[in-house]
Parts: C-alpha cells; structure tokens; sequence
C-alpha cells in the first residue's frame, strides 16, 4: 500500500482537475454607434491564451513592428461580427475589449479604467452589442 501512495496522490491532483475546462462558443456582432472609430479585441481575464484570445499587451512582447495583429477596426455607424470558440479554466472569462484607437502603440498604452476603454464580459452564445459614448466615456451595452 505504501508503494501506491505516490500513484495515488498522482491520481487524485489529475482527477481534481477534471471539469476545470469547459468549451464555450460566441457569436458576437458589435456595431459602432459613437462618432470616431473603435478598435473591438477579444481576449480572457487571464491567460492561458488560445490563438485568437490574446491581449494585445501580450501579442506586442510576441511581434515585429511590421506583423499585422489582432483586432478589428470598427468605423462609427458600421457593424462588425465574429463566431468563435474557447477554453475556459475556472475562473477566466471571455472579455470583449473596445478601445478609441485605431493605432496599435495607442491601443497598448490605454490601461482598463480609462475612458477610452471598455472591458465586456461576454456570455456563451450570442452578444449583440453596441458601442456607445456616454458622457465622454465609451460603453458597451447589449441590443435590445
């Protein structure tokens, strides 16, 4: 019995994260109701990141100056819309990120907290969402 002690541990640390994970798809549709251009990212509350889900903060310590990156830009009174899937640990969630900038040095050096910046938590499924400027700080609010 004592020589199945480490095989047991082994067996109880794997098992325990069983159901840590769980796949969740997105159909998100954004449409710009502000007056200048915003930039929308999808990303996680925190990492691991899957291809597609990566902040710009760390895509930047990843890439040359002359990579095209993540994001998309979305001109006022025009929609944009993706359908993606993820892993999610426990804990992580899906973030739709919205930033006034078309420029990716700007869009890194606009930290959350700022009015040019809008974090979404995003649910499974669908998200009709749109981008407004409310009192100078821009918002995302769901389509009713």
């Amino acid at each position: 019995m004592m020589r199945n002690l480490p095989l047991i541990a082994i067996f109880l640390l794997a098992g325990g994260c069983l159901g840590c994970t769980a796949t969740h798809s997105f159909d998100i549709r954004v449409t710009n109701r502000s007056a200048t251009p915003v930039t929308v990212w999808l990303t996680k509350t925190s990492g691991p990141y899957e291809d597609g889900w990566q902040p710009p903060e760390a895509l930047a310590l990843q890439t040359t100056s002359d990579t095209h990156i993540g994001g998309v830009i979305v001109p006022p009174g025009e929609s944009r819309g993706t359908k993606m899937s993820a892993q999610f640990e426990s804990g992580q969630h899906p973030v739709l990120r919205v930033y006034r900038s078309v420029h990716f040095d700007s869009i890194l050096a606009i930290s959350r907290g700022s009015p040019d910046r809008f974090d979404y938590l995003l649910t499974p499924g669908r998200n009709d969402l749109d981008v407004v400027a409310d009192a100078g700080q821009l918002a995302v609010q769901p389509r009713q």
